[in-house]
């Protein structure tokens, strides 16, 4: 059976930086909220979402830290 966990991720920043560390998407979709915009799908190993995590927790002591 297939693995069906997902994890569709909205920021282009995330993205980038989830790309730069060997996460590649499996593909890439209009954002349904906001047309304009595009999402990106991976899968949802655990390495993804340690990296995942870790990504979102340094932007935000980063916005918070000025």
């Amino acid at each position: 059976m297939p693995n069906t966990n997902f994890k569709i991720v909205y920021s282009l920043r995330i993205h980038i930086i989830l790309e730069q560390n060997g996460f590649h998407y499996i593909t890439e979709m209009k954002n349904p909220q906001h047309p304009n915009y595009n999402c990106w799908v991976y899968d949802a190993s655990p390495d993804f979402l340690a990296a995942f995590d870790s990504i979102q927790r340094e932007l935000e002591r980063r916005s918070h830290n000025g």
